[in-house]
C-alpha cells in the first residue's frame, strides 16, 4: 500500500488526475506547452511527476501535511521541505519565504530548460492543491 493511500485512504491515481488537470489548462493558455495536451494521458506516473504541475502538487502536498497534521508554521515546513531538497541540489531560499515564492524557486531550480508556468498559472495550481488536499486534513 503507497504511502498516499495509507495516509488519505485514497488512490494515488486521484493526485495525478489533478496533476494531468493541472497539465492540460496549462496547456490550454501556453503555446509552448500545447504539445503535452496530446501526450499528458499517455505519460506514466513518474513522467507527470517530473513536471513542473507535479513539482506544485508535492510540495503543496508536504507543505498542507506539515502545516495542518503536524502544526508547523509556514517557514518551517518550508525548510524542512527545503532542507531535504537541498540534498539534490544547491540553491539560495528566497526571501520573503512564502509558498508561491518557494514554489517559483523549485521550478527554476527543478525545470530549468523549460517554460515555466506562468505565475497566474502557479497560483491556480497552488490553489487548487490545497483545495484537494484539504478534503484530507
Amino acid at each position: 500500500m503507497s504511502f498516499l493511500k495509507k495516509l488519505f485512504g485514497r488512490k494515488l491515481d486521484s493526485k495525478i488526475e489533478l496533476i494531468q488537470k493541472l497539465v492540460r489548462r496549462r496547456a490550454e493558455n501556453d503555446p509552448f506547452a500545447k504539445h503535452l495536451v496530446k501526450e499528458v494521458d499517455g505519460l506514466s506516473e513518474f513522467e507527470l511527476m517530473g513536471l513542473p504541475e507535479g513539482t506544485i502538487v508535492t510540495i503543496v502536498e508536504s507543505y498542507e501535511l506539515m502545516t495542518k497534521r503536524q502544526g508547523l508554521s509556514s517557514d518551517e515546513a518550508l525548510e524542512l521541505i527545503e532542507s531535504h531538497r537541498a540534498m539534490a541540489a544547491s540553491g539560495e531560499i528566497p526571501t520573503p519565504l512564502t509558498l508561491t515564492n518557494y514554489i517559483r524557486y523549485r521550478l527554476e531550480l527543478d525545470h530549468p530548460d523549460g517554460v515555466p508556468p506562468a505565475d497566474v498559472e502557479v497560483e491556480e495550481a497552488i490553489h487548487e492543491a490545497k483545495n484537494f488536499f484539504s478534503q484530507f486534513l
